[in-house]
């Protein structure tokens, strides 16, 4: 079963990543919603990936970022053309990852799993 769901994940992930831009490009345009304020769409150079330290899934281990849902955001990256440069992992609390990607500065959170309340200003895929 374990092996079933990580192939959905696999999959998942993957479909996530394949909506991203590949380009060489800097921040040029940011779109928000006026009602919420949210940011909707951005271009960067790096995509920041969020996480909070969540063993087997996601941990920090002699200062390397390792672990099963790492690994695989790593290989769908990977399988979708980006270099190790374009993206970056990053570990904060959980209420500031979730602030910090309704401003557009986390641009995926890992293990996050859709809620009404979270519905609202994240896109699940």
């Amino acid at each position: 079963m374990l092996k079933w769901f990580l192939y959905g994940f696999i999959i998942f992930i993957i479909i996530l990543t394949s909506g991203c831009s590949n380009e060489d490009s800097t921040k040029v345009s940011q779109e928000t919603d006026t009602d919420t304020n949210l940011v909707l769409e951005t271009t960067v150079d790096v995509i920041k990936v969020g996480f909070v330290e969540y063993p087997p899934y996601e941990y920090v281990e002699n200062e390397e970022i390792k672990g099963i849902g790492i690994d695989m955001m790593r290989e769908a990256f990977k399988r979708v053309g980006y270099s190790e440069d374009t993206y970056e992992f990053v570990q904060y609390p959980w209420a500031r990852l979730m602030e910090m990607t309704k401003i557009g500065s986390i641009h995926i959170i890992l293990d996050a799993s859709p809620t009404d309340e979270r519905k609202v200003f994240f896109r699940f895929f």
